[in-house]
């Protein structure tokens, strides 16, 4: 067989198999697998990602790369294709430089680090966390080293997420960001407290599924292709085409918080569903943009879901599932979602406090990876950002340092995305509204699926064939900006707290 795409997707059909079983059985490990399984799952985990790894890097998958690159095969590849051998030139040269032992070590470990977190967290016991921790962020840097020997290693740990935005320019738009809030959150503080005595602080978990399930074919997802379960932390995969798992993590004793993971996963899975199908088994269909991802995911859960016209169309349904809602008006929950009260957890907080809460860990990484501040003193570091950004001192670790999944997966540098999505959404209303109109209007008359599609078709439609600021500029016709995301601050908070 002389045809190297065709010798591509027959070596697809031997990675393929392999990669959809590493993500179910990683997604089982998280959501039902009993604990007693989980060091077989580990060794099992291991000998699929080391199989990948080894195939990956093999000669033969290297040499298929090379003959799709020569000229007058290149020239012939659609845009698709030419960024799988692009990507994956890339990534096969860098993946080369990492031992194999090493490389499988690294997985076994952060295997076991995600399930030590987990009992470290139900426990409250940061110092059982700590030396995986410390493992972690020392094996993570080496293979920050291996993977881009010519980076700094934070920037090289970001760059695994975002593209075309380095450290200097993170910091400059979180400065900004952060500037132009600190205004704003004391005239909210000097507005006072809004009366939200009306909304329920308990709803079983069987009410939740109902009105998570209502809420998802709402927005548009097929739920003939998403399975969900329960789990220590929100997290949405695709697993295969057609195949995505949504973990939201249910708290009886917290219902609104429990919707708005739901409504911020089922913004993650639209994307996935989203993909032009024809791009299937190339590298844009891949999540390639974390940020880029992010934008969709807090579209819905921040510009659309903490509106009271998002609500008007299902609320009757939703207060049919949750009776504890019925006493509930939509612009009570509105202002719920909407009030802004400096918190210790960073998955329950509004959209304003939520940004500090990334800056906060995107400083702290920065510090621990630059040896700025040791492991062991990384949570005296945290309660002392968090007193410093939030005038908020965590109750206890598991709500301190211990909260967040991102730091036992090797997830360094993925914090950043978050803020950089609602950065993209700031100028994504400004399009949409351009484009549909107010966005209240499209809500209230029960037109959310327009919204869908205008962020299918504009966005998702097209997979990772373009990275973010090349979706910016033929979206919104500029360049990134912070000023978008604030505007939408100023108004919206300005309305609700009836600021001057």
């Amino acid at each position: 067989m002389n045809d190297p795409v065709l010798r591509w997707k027959e070596f697809q059909k031997q990675l393929e198999p392999l990669q959809t079983a590493r993500s179910i059985l990683s997604w089982d490990l998280r959501t039902a697998a009993p604990k007693k399984a989980a060091s077989r799952r580990v060794e099992v985990l291991s000998y699929f990602t080391s199989e990948i790894f080894r195939l990956q890097t093999s000669e033969e998958y290297l040499q298929i790369l090379r003959d799709l690159e020569v000229p007058e095969v290149y020239a012939t590849l659609d845009p698709a294709m030419k960024l799988t051998v692009d990507r994956s030139r890339k990534d096969a040269e860098a993946k080369a430089r990492i031992p194999a032992d090493f490389y499988k070590e690294l997985n076994r470990m952060r295997t076991q680090c995600e399930r030590a977190w987990e009992e470290a967290k139900i426990r409250n016991d940061w110092e059982a966390f700590l030396p995986w921790l410390k493992k972690n962020i020392e094996m993570t840097a080496q293979y920050a080293r291996y993977l881009y020997p010519e980076k700094e290693i934070y920037e090289a740990l970001l760059s695994q997420w975002v593209e075309g935005i380095d450290c200097a320019k993170v910091e400059q738009l979180f400065d900004e960001v952060r500037d132009g809030l600190v205004p704003l959150l004391r005239q909210i503080k000097e507005a006072g407290e809004p009366d939200l005595s009306m909304i329920p602080d308990h709803a079983s978990i069987p009410e939740l599924q109902k009105a998570e399930k209502i809420l998802l074919s709402y927005m548009g997802l097929d739920m003939d292709g998403v399975l969900v379960c329960n789990g220590a932390h929100g997290l949405t995969g695709q697993m295969a085409p057609g195949d995505i798992r949504i973990i939201n993590h249910y708290r009886e004793d917290m219902p609104l918080d429990t919707l708005f993971t739901a409504i911020h996963e089922g913004g993650h899975a639209l994307y996935d569903q989203n993909v032009d199908p024809s791009l299937e088994g190339t590298a844009a269909a891949r999540l390639i943009f974390s940020d880029l991802h992010e934008s969709q995911s807090r579209f819905y859960e921040n510009i659309l879901g903490r509106r009271a016209s998002f609500w008007l169309p299902v609320y009757d349904q939703i207060k049919e599932v949750i009776p504890g809602f019925k006493n509930v008006s939509p612009e009570d929950l509105e202002r719920a979602a909407n009030h802004v009260i400096p918190s210790e957890v960073r998955t329950g907080a509004d959209d304003v406090t939520y940004c500090l809460h990334i800056i906060l860990r995107f400083q702290l990484e920065k510090e621990l990876f630059r040896g700025v501040t040791p492991v062991e003193a990384a949570r005296d570091r945290w309660n002392e950002l968090m007193e410093e950004y939030l005038g908020v001192t965590p109750s206890d670790d598991t709500h301190g340092i211990l909260q967040d999944l991102h730091w036992s997966s090797v997830y360094f540098g993925y914090f950043p995305t978050y803020l950089l999505g609602s950065l993209y959404d700031g100028m994504f209303l400004e399009a949409l509204e351009r484009d549909l109109g107010p966005v209240d209007e499209l809500l209230s008359q029960g037109r959310i699926l327009e919204i869908t599609r205008w962020l299918k078709e504009n966005i998702q439609f097209k997979g990772s064939l373009e990275n973010p600021g090349t979706v910016l500029q033929r979206v919104c016709g500029k360049e990134l900006s912070s000023e978008p995301l604030l505007a939408y601050f100023r108004e919206k908070y300005t309305r609700l707290y009836k600021l001057s």
